[in-house]
């Protein structure tokens, strides 16, 4: 979620986990402009470069 705050497009990040024995959890992203999928592609590739360094 940090990864995702960071990026100056997204204006809004959630995880819901309604119930910690329910799997159906949800990560809502929304962004400025464009796709929100790029922006959790894009937190995610961060993420990898982090940990691998």
């Amino acid at each position: 979620m940090k990864a995702l705050e960071d990026d100056e497009n997204v204006v809004l990040v959630r995880y819901l986990d309604e119930h910690p024995e329910l799997v159906d959890r949800k990560l809502m992203i929304q962004v400025k402009d464009g796709d929100p999928m790029k922006a959790f592609e894009k937190a995610a590739d961060s993420l990898v470069k982090y940990f691998k360094s």
